[in-house]
């Protein structure tokens, strides 16, 4: 039996060990472990293919071919270490221009904005007061959008919360007051309502219905007072899913006053009964508007549709 017929045969493939082009192949090949072993498999074959190939030929020795052979096996070894050095060589390149692009300057100047506060160096200490880009519009939620009551009144209060812990000095701390009510009557907060939640601030902080306190000699006290991660922290009461009952509705401004008229409701009927004593929570749910519906789902194609046929005519 002719063995390199039945190899010819199974491999229609015909490769030189002398090739050069079978060395420049290796280029193309990632440098892991397993490749490279493969390499070697692949390089054993057609080694051993070739010294049959010139045992029948007669063209050579052994002696000779072998020595051919570990010449080409040593280029071909040189040339992958020339390609890993040729990698370590570009990754270092690469990590330099990053490095380059991250690179900064240390400048002097007469303050250093980081986030939303602006610290400015001031003999003995620092004066600190709220950072606003120039890009910085005075917009919050709308009074007139369709959201609970509880959540209009908490947009006050944080505002003049945030300002009392960012403000060191009670001179920067009035005129930033005075901003936030700006920025509360621009987005249609009406006079009465700004009024009724500031006094309810100060009280809280200060136990009087003014900013007078606030902004006198204590002001660094109610300032530190209000940087306590605990201050104002209200204790939560846990639901019990096996007595408490749920009430889920869509929240709608005709609905401002459906929690204190359901419960007087659910009172009035159910009074001397075991129910009596069983709580309810309102659980709000926020209408959907035009941002839910062609931002957070994909529209109906009817819908769509409408639109189209609406903004034609």
């Amino acid at each position: 039996m002719n063995l390199g017929r039945i190899r010819k045969e199974k491999d229609p493939i015909k490769l030189d060990v002398n090739d050069r082009r079978l060395i420049k192949s290796f280029y193309t090949l990632p440098l892991n472990e397993e490749q490279i072993r493969s390499a070697k498999l692949i390089w054993q074959e057609e080694t051993a293919r070739a010294y049959a190939q010139r045992a029948m030929q007669g063209k050579t020795n052994l002696a000779e071919s072998s020595e051919q052979d570990s010449l080409i096996m040593e280029q071909l070894i040189k040339i992958i270490e020339e390609r890993e050095l040729n990698m370590i060589k570009h990754a270092e390149q690469i990590h330099d221009r990053q490095m380059k692009s991250f690179s900064w300057t240390p400048t002097i100047g007469e303050h250093v904005d980081y986030l939303d506060v602006r610290v400015q160096v001031e003999t003995p200490g620092f004066r600190t007061r709220v950072y606003r880009k120039l890009a910085a519009q005075p917009y919050i939620l709308p009074f007139n959008s369709a959201h609970p009551p509880h959540v209009m009144k908490n947009i006050p209060f944080s505002a003049l919360l945030r300002a009392v812990r960012i403000y060191s000095h009670s001179e920067n701390l009035a005129e930033e007051i005075e901003k936030v009510r700006v920025m509360l009557l621009l987005n249609k907060y009406p006079p009465a309502f700004i009024d009724r939640h500031f006094k309810r601030f100060f009280e809280t902080l200060t136990r009087e219905k003014d900013s007078k306190l606030l902004l006198g000699i204590q002001h660094s006290e109610f300032r530190e007072k209000v940087l306590e991660p605990e201050w104002n922290k209200k204790e939560k009461k846990g639901i019990d899913f096996n007595k408490d009952i749920l009430l889920h509705f869509t929240y709608t401004p005709s609905l401002a006053r459906f929690g204190a008229r359901f419960h007087q409701i659910w009172q009035e009927i159910f009074e001397d009964t075991p129910l009596s004593g069983i709580p309810v929570i309102l659980a709000h749910g926020l209408t959907d508007n035009l941002k839910s519906i062609l931002v957070h789902q994909k529209p109906s194609k009817t819908a769509i549709k409408d639109i189209i046929e609406t903004v034609e005519q």
